[in-house]
């Protein structure tokens, strides 16, 4: 395969500002991590099917090669796209046991692309899911590493860079990335026992690639506790960025944080399960109250009921009535794009972890064609170049207007269901309040955060 791809280079340059749309802030840790040169093999998690080559080629100063299920290459024009793309297809049983004989080319097309010095991307969990946890590694990384070493007379210097991809949520637009950069593991060191006893040596890498990866991922070990630790971040994690003085905006903090958050409940798993269940019931109940009154957790906050009068509520409609012109320029010049890209994921995605590439495909290249067709129709009828190149840079940046303007409206919305309830139904607003800090209370008393 070419070390070099010019359409590689073009893809990025047109992928680039989609993904920069599509999620609201990347936060990059260690990227010093990535050696500059020579053959690099990348071990990440895998929770989000394109999205994630894509955001490690898109990251990087070199061209990446990336290891791609083996059924998004069936036809002619997609297998060459792809393969411009630099992605290697590797197939699964689940696509046919027929097909598992090809994955013999797929070995042999990774060492080769190693052995000539370029970074390739693997996912050694060899499955696609958006859980919050680091599955049992299968060997395949560790034998194509050993297989480089061996052909090169252990001399190829070959590392495994394993990466953390931390999405807040894989689905969502405009949600975050954080991508961790763990230390570089030199194949070299395992190479004298791999001499003596090659499966043992391979069990050995494959562990410890496995604990790397552990440590750059917020890692839930019991899938049946992941409702509880999203309740967490979503009610108990802005409390403690307050108190803890963090900035909710540094991923990099938001990260250690929500980390330290699944380890408790980990911890609490295994020394006091039957405390664990008391808290998943008081969130069920919490959270049943919130639904059934329409509020929002975040709005209980103490900081947002010291703030909360007709005055506030007031000042929110003015800034709403004041506010809602260009908020629908927005929708106009933006809207039809963002609901296409959406819609056509809710139809296509039958796996959630394929639902962020499609929309965010079909809503870019859609916004591409409607964006210019607004330029069209603004050149035919008006002939002025001063007012196209205006119109051209009002459309994205009121799109992002609409956007802030519609979280604030929901805000606004919220706190004034709030403080309808806080007057008219006191005594349940106090009664939500108070069930509130009791849950707190609980959580404070129960959660011991590992160091």
């Amino acid at each position: 395969m070419k070390n070099f791809s010019l359409l590689y280079e073009l893809c990025k340059a047109i992928v680039w500002p989609s993904v920069r749309v599509f999620y609201n802030k990347i936060q990059i840790k260690n990227f010093k991590n990535f050696p500059a040169s020579g053959p690099v093999f990348i071990c990440s998690n895998h929770v989000n099917a394109f999205m994630d080559p894509v955001a490690l080629q898109l990251h990087s100063h070199r061209q990446i090669f990336s290891l791609a299920r083996g059924d998004a290459f069936n036809k002619p024009f997609s297998r060459w796209l792809l393969t411009q793309w630099k992605l290697i297809p590797i197939y699964r049983l689940s696509e046919g046991a027929e097909h598992l004989k090809k994955n013999e080319y797929t070995f042999a097309a990774s060492q080769s692309v190693l052995s000539k010095g370029n970074p390739l991307v693997i996912y050694p969990e060899a499955i696609c899911v958006q859980e919050r946890r680091i599955r049992k590694l299968r060997k395949g990384a560790a034998r194509i590493a050993f297989g480089v070493e061996e052909k090169a007379g252990f001399k190829a210097g070959l590392v495994i860079l394993p990466v953390g991809l931390n999405y807040s949520e894989p689905k969502k637009f405009r949600s975050t990335l954080f991508i961790n950069f763990g230390e570089p593991l030199a194949v070299a060191d395992y190479c004298a026992l791999y001499k003596k006893d090659k499966a043992r040596a391979t069990n050995e890498l494959t562990s410890a690639i496995e604990k790397a990866m552990k440590g750059l991922v917020i890692n839930i070990e019991h899938r049946e506790n992941d409702s509880l630790v999203e309740d967490l971040y979503t009610f108990y994690k802005p409390e403690l960025q307050k108190e803890l003085k963090l900035d909710p905006e540094n991923l990099e903090q938001d990260f250690e944080l929500s980390r330290k958050l699944a380890d408790a409940v980990n911890q609490l798993n295994n020394s006091a399960p039957r405390l664990l269940e008391t808290l998943k019931l008081n969130f069920h109940d919490f959270k049943n109250k919130l639904n059934e009154l329409d509020l929002s957790g975040q709005l209980l906050s103490k900081a947002e009921i010291q703030t909360l009068s007709p005055v506030r509520i007031a000042v929110d409609w003015i800034l709403i009535l004041a506010g809602i012109p260009l908020f629908l320029t927005g929708l106009v010049m933006n809207y039809l794009p963002y609901k296409l890209g959406k819609s056509v994921a809710d139809k296509l995605a039958k796996e959630v972890e394929f639902h962020a590439s499609i929309n965010m495909t079909v809503g870019w290249m859609s916004w591409l064609v409607y964006f210019f067709l607004q330029l069209l129709i603004v050149a035919l009828a008006f002939h002025k170049g001063l007012l196209l190149v205006v119109y051209a840079m009002a459309v994205p940046l009121s799109g992002f207007y609409a956007l802030g303007f519609y979280r604030f409206l929901q805000e606004a919305t919220g706190r004034r269901r709030l403080v309808r309830l806080k007057f008219r139904k006191k005594e349940e607003f106090e009664n939500v309040i108070k069930q509130r800090a009791n849950l707190f209370k609980l959580l404070n008393d129960s959660l011991i955060f590992p160091k």
